[in-house]
């Protein structure tokens, strides 16, 4: 899934500023606050909580005080017995396949790949497997299962199985911490005592269980949380208690929405770009929740709970023999399910509407003790695999298993159709998109925090995010920026300039690498973490993703590498960053609602007579609408960029060479 979320307590609040000077403390003032707390009046139907020490005593020395003792809990050493184990192999006969699938031609079982070390399986049963043996983290490992489908597959109405049937029924599922015929305290005790740690949760895509867990040695070894996995698919435990207990959670979960100024602020715009029609990307109403069963929920979960729609992959510090016989012991005894009792997985995909411009860019007001405000800026984004602006069904890839790398860099001098050729390679690769994404993200972001925060002083954090999947046809981008009611507004245009200041203001070769660089650090430091292994690994076999392969993985730095500035600019163009493309909403949280501005929205009305980027940089520049029936009114910030891009527009050529001269001990000349 794909968008950000809040981080942990900022480090700084443990220094020095959270220091008191003793001669700076109001004793006088403590007391009365103490003493207001003892006059608290307590709300009708409560009871003021008031025990002191005699009291403790006086039921602690009575008599009659019965205390039952703690009930022993046995830790099971196996929650398969071995013996039930060999039965289920001798029965049912795991075996791999080739992976096309039974029938098909090939190995069953491929060596790895030599790039990559990636090994790759498929069971008779159905179930895809993709594995990595690391050092990363030694004596340790991470065990992902994925089953497609998630909140994609949920009905659009209110019922027994409707509208949030999946994600609240894996939230039931995970609340119930017990398989098979096992009480909850002694699987809770088995996974402590060996050292596993399991998460089960679901996203817009998929339901994911993540296991992750100590490799032991001997009887000890990889079989532990293979049992668990397997009791999970096949045996899995349902109850009313913990149904109730997701359920709550998830209607604690939207009131706390109407409480908070940034989450009810993105709700907000999510349903001026969607409506409310469309809500796969938002939580279930309260009447949505409420009608939920737990046999609707067990149907939703357990139709995608099969073997036939499972992808398992597999990283950590194992040994690949005993790997493959877990694999065949406890994934490929697993019984495929009933073909009636399977949900269908249907192409999704979300189109943005186009609401009218007061409805597009809304103002509003949350009553609160703190001044604050903050702003989203959304709109459309393409998708992250497949042709810009190509939302449909995901046919395979044209080049097939036979994808070519392009060249990192074309020399200046080269023929044109060498430059052609090059240019054609990189935009037919699979990864041209998500890495063009990336980088252009990258690149924003260094535009805002420089422009927003350091030079015009206006916000303390700004973003851009885009948000993107893998099956669901789908994409948008949104920028967060959070400031002082007095300055919002100004924050809030100030970010729509950078976004729409990339056309006259050309991206150049520094700025490019300064993102490439920043991009593959990340990519270095994270191929150290299992996690991320695990998240190039999935969906390598979704017959959903058929543009994600091995060759993928192999090219992925080999295309970050050959990006160029015009590619970046290739991107951009499939963006409309214009008041009538882009949604808008500010919140704001007050004693009272301020007065909101007339014609706040002037973030880069350009009204420029000649609708073009400077030679050289490609596509033509989205025109600045204003609002109906206003005349358009120009931002000085947005002036001053004009102006200098002009400037820099009539010796663009010179600027080039000067950056090529600039930068030629960083990369080789990349035009």
């Amino acid at each position: 899934s794909v968008g950000g979320g809040g981080g942990g307590p900022s480090r700084a609040s443990l220094g020095a500023a959270g220091h008191l000077d003793a001669d700076s403390i109001d004793l006088a003032a403590l007391e009365e606050e103490a003493k207001l707390l003892d006059e608290f009046e307590v709300p009708e139907g409560a009871s003021k909580f008031d025990v002191g020490p005699d009291d403790i005593a006086r039921v602690m020395s009575q008599r009659d005080l019965e205390v039952e003792p703690v009930a022993d809990v046995q830790t099971p050493r196996h929650l398969l017995p071995p013996e039930e184990v060999e039965r289920m192999v001798a029965e049912r006969r795991p075996a791999f396949v080739p992976l096309g699938g039974a029938g098909a031609a090939g190995s069953a079982q491929p060596p790895a790949d030599a790039f990559s070390g990636i090994i790759q399986r498929r069971l008779a049963n159905g179930i895809r497997v993709n594995y990595r043996r690391t050092d990363n983290e030694p004596k340790a490992a991470l065990l992902r299962v994925i089953a497609n489908g998630g909140r994609a597959c949920e009905k659009m109405e209110t019922g027994p199985d409707g509208f949030g049937a999946v994600v609240i029924g894996a939230r039931a599922l995970s609340e119930v911490g017990s398989v098979g015929d096992w009480p909850r305290e002694e699987v809770e005790a088995f996974c402590i005592t060996n050292l596993i740690d399991c998460q089960l949760d679901a996203d817009e895509e998929n339901i994911v269980f993540d296991v992750h867990f100590a490799v032991g040695s001997g009887e000890q070894g990889l079989c532990l949380p293979f049992e668990l996995v397997h009791l999970l698919l096949e045996q899995p435990r349902w109850d009313e208690a913990a149904m109730e207990r997701a359920k709550q959670a998830f209607l604690s979960s939207g009131r706390s929405v109407q409480k908070s100024l940034e989450r009810n602020t993105a709700e907000r715009i999510l349903n001026a770009m969607f409506g409310k029609e469309e809500r796969r990307f938002r939580d279930p109403t309260q009447a949505e929740i409420e009608a939920l069963t737990l046999q609707g929920m067990q149907k939703m979960v357990l139709g995608l709970f099969h073997s036939g729609n499972l992808e398992v992959d597999i990283v950590g510090d194992f040994d690949l023999a005993e790997l493959e016989t877990c694999l065949l012991k406890y994934l490929g005894t697993i019984t495929p399910r009933a073909p009636e009792a399977i949900v269908p997985i249907e192409h999704v995909t979300a189109a943005l509407l186009t609401p009218p411009f007061e409805e597009r860019h809304s103002v509003w007001h949350l009553a609160d003790s703190d001044e604050r405000a903050c702003a989203y800026i959304g709109g459309s984004a393409p998708a992250r695999w497949g042709p810009f602006g190509d939302y449909g069904p995901l046919a395979p890839h044209p080049d097939g298993e036979n994808i070519q790398a392009p060249p990192v860099f074309v020399p200046a001098t080269a023929p044109a159709e060498r430059k052609k050729t090059a240019m054609e390679l990189r935009r037919r690769h699979p990864l041209y998109t998500s890495v063009t994404l990336m980088l252009l993200t990258e690149i924003i972001n260094s535009r805002l925090f420089t422009t927003v925060r350091d030079t015009l002083g206006l916000t303390y954090d700004v973003s851009f995010e885009v948000t993107l999947f893998d099956r669901v046809r789908a994409g948008w981008y949104s920028v967060h920026v959070t400031s002082h009611p007095d300055k919002i507004y100004d924050a809030l245009n100030a970010s729509i300039s950078v976004l729409r200041d990339v056309a006259i203001s050309p991206i150049n070769r520094r700025e490019l690498e300064r993102a490439r660089t920043t991009t593959l650090t990340r990519h270095d430091s994270d191929m150290k973490d299992n996690t991320y292994w695990v998240g190039l690994l999935t969906h390598l076999q979704n017959d959903g993703v058929p543009h994600k392969s091995l060759q993928c993985l192999r090219d992925l730095k080999t295309i970050y590498e050959a990006i160029t500035v015009e590619d970046i600019y290739h991107l951009y163009n499939f963006f409309n960053f214009d008041d009538d493309h882009i949604f808008t909403c500010i919140g704001i949280s007050g004693k009272t609602a301020p007065v909101v501005p007339d014609n706040y929205l002037m973030g880069g009305d350009y009204s420029l007579e000649e609708d073009v980027v400077p030679a050289g940089w490609g596509g033509s520049m989205p025109r600045m609408a204003a609002a109906p029936g206003e005349q358009p009114q120009m931002n000085p910030v947005s002036v001053i960029t004009a102006l200098m891009a002009a400037a820099q527009s009539m010796k663009i050529k010179q600027a080039m060479n000067n950056g090529n001269a600039s930068s030629s001990d960083v990369q080789p000349d990349r035009k």
